[in-house]
């Protein structure tokens, strides 16, 4: 794998030069490369997610080569991955903003969407389908698309894994744009994911899958990689008294006078099976959380027998709440291949125990800042939580956070003592140090003295590196919480007896050097008497 990090950002000025320059005909203009010094960007953030389009939000400075170059709606930019050369975001510019700062500082930002954007570029037309099942609807609002676009805004529908579990006879389309119609009718209410494929040739290419991603057994965790984390618990959309509502009566009393918007029919509802009842009640969610009462719709059902089974599902079957995390990490795989990149969609294991127990979620969001590649903010969130897991995972967060305090008490008692240690040993580093001074200011042989001053840069030249290795490990434990840095006292310990240790030798090779001069000055001297001697013996 290459080991080179950052980004490349390319610029094309409509499809017909991204084609160009996949055929090898041009070449894109660059915006951004992290391997050069020249075109660099002065922001730049990517935010890819599972239940929206993309984002890529930019700024260029004046001084920028193409700063003038970039047009919106036509215009396609391209974000490459340098360590893994993944494409990490390709889009069209939506929108561009000039600026000018109170220092006369001029900049261009833009916001580019994901090529999915091209869905919005298009309106359904009102459009009564037989349920021959999913594939077969969202392909007609595709083809519907296709009709009114261009060529290269065109989707090709490839997999679709949504069960088809509706009894409706008939599937409708309104006026809606594409994207809008899709995420109305097709993704709120049947579920699933819209994933995009780019091919290089730029054929675009839909998938419309019941999951997405894979479950990776690395731990996001405080003491590894969090810097910051959030949780919440959403129990918005929760119910306790579920009341289901059904089709329009049979024979409800017509009322011809009195049309529009605002009229209502009486719907079939359930006290007729449901002992006079026309709720259903979550007697645990009532004891939890209150009376919290509202209707669902199944406008295609008038049998209330059915109707009452259709609410029983739903009522076991809520999201009781939606557990969600706000995660600042470290994208640990940019300097060790034993860790895995983090992938929008997949499953991992998030360890952060004064907040809850080990929870495993998925990856809803990720954003990326392509000048600190290192850093990514990550949103995860799970797909629902019944009442038992949800208790139960309480009770296991109180039981973490009092292990996580009696660790924490643990490790500050094991640090304290090897601080003591440490400090001994820097003062015997430094009386044995002072030793060795004086016993080299005590030798005058030449060849003493050399062999000390070998041995003493050899021992520099270790603890130089020593000292690199220990601001290495300094500055990752700076990154992890306040909590977390038990470690770090006794690391700059450390590298306080490594730096004490640089000076030290550092001194012990001035003065052998020192000792040396004085013997070469001597040398030199005693040989100049030997060649005047000889000299005046000779006359």
């Amino acid at each position: 794998m290459n080991n080179i990090g950052g980004y490349r950002v390319l610029y094309y000025d409509n499809f017909k030069h991204f084609k160009d320059c996949k055929k090898k005909l041009k070449n894109p203009k660059i915006l951004h490369d992290a391997r050069t010094f020249d075109n660099k960007l002065i922001s730049g953030k990517i935010v890819q997610s599972l239940e929206s389009l993309w984002s890529f939000e930019f700024s260029i400075a004046y001084d920028h080569q193409h700063y003038n170059d970039i047009n919106f709606i036509v215009g396609i930019v391209e974000v490459i991955n340098l360590r893994d050369k993944e494409q990490e975001f390709i889009g069209r510019v939506l929108t561009t903003t000039g600026e000018m700062s109170q220092s006369g500082f001029f900049s261009k930002s833009f916001v580019c969407e994901d090529l999915k954007g091209y869905l919005h570029d298009s309106a359904q037309v009102f459009t009564k389908y037989k349920n021959d099942g999913v594939k077969f609807y969202f392909a007609h609002i595709i083809n519907q698309h296709n009709k009114q676009v261009e060529v290269h805004k065109r989707f090709t529908v490839k997999d679709v894994t949504i069960p088809n579990v509706t009894d409706l006879p008939f599937r409708y389309t309104a006026y809606d744009d594409t994207f809008e119609t899709i995420k109305t009718y097709v993704l709120e209410r049947l579920g699933g994911y819209l994933v995009l494929e780019v091919d290089k040739e730029g054929h675009l290419y839909l998938d419309w899958l019941k999951e997405v991603g894979m479950f990776v057994n690395s731990p996001i965790s405080l003491e590894k990689n969090i810097k910051t984390a959030r949780r919440e618990l959403n129990p918005e959309n929760i119910i306790t008294r579920l009341v289901p509502v059904g089709a329009d009566k049979e024979d409800a009393v017509e009322r011809e006078e009195e049309t529009g918007q605002y009229v209502t029919r009486e719907r079939v509802t359930i006290e007729s099976v449901n002992n006079g009842l026309i709720y259903l009640e979550d007697e645990s969610l009532v004891k939890e959380f209150g009376i919290i009462q509202k209707s669902v719709d199944w406008t295609e059902i008038s049998d209330p027998h059915i109707l009452k089974k259709r609410g029983e599902q739903y009522l076991s079957e809520q999201k009781l709440a939606i557990a969600s995390w706000s995660v600042e990490t470290i994208e640990l795989y940019l300097i060790d291949n034993k860790f895995p990149k983090y992938k929008l969609g997949n499953k991992h294991p998030i360890e952060n125990a004064p907040i809850s127990g080990i929870e495993n979620l998925q990856i809803v969001e990720k954003e990326i800042d392509i000048l600190n590649p290192q850093l990514v903010n990550l949103k995860i969130g799970s797909s629902g939580q019944t009442l038992s897991i949800y208790q139960l995972q309480q009770q296991e967060a109180k039981k973490s956070m009092q292990r996580q305090t009696e660790n924490e008490i643990a490790a500050r008692k094991r640090v304290e003592a090897e601080l003591n240690a440490k400090q001994k040993e820097l003062e015997n580093v430094q009386g044995q140090l002072k030793s060795e001074i004086e016993r080299v200011d005590r030798q005058n042989n030449k060849n003493t003295l050399n062999t000390s001053k070998t041995q003493a840069q050899n021992s520099l030249e270790f603890e130089r590196q020593n000292l690199e290795v220990l601001r290495t490990e300094k500055a990752r434990l700076e990154a992890l919480p306040k909590n977390q840095r038990e470690n770090l006292n006794l690391v700059e310990i450390q590298i306080n007896i490594t730096e004490t240790r640089i000076t030290n030798y550092s001194t012990l090779i001035e003065n052998i050097n020192t000792k040396l001069k004085a013997i070469e000055d001597l040398e030199k001297i005693k040989e100049a008497e030997k060649k005047l001697k000889e000299k005046k013996n000779n006359e």
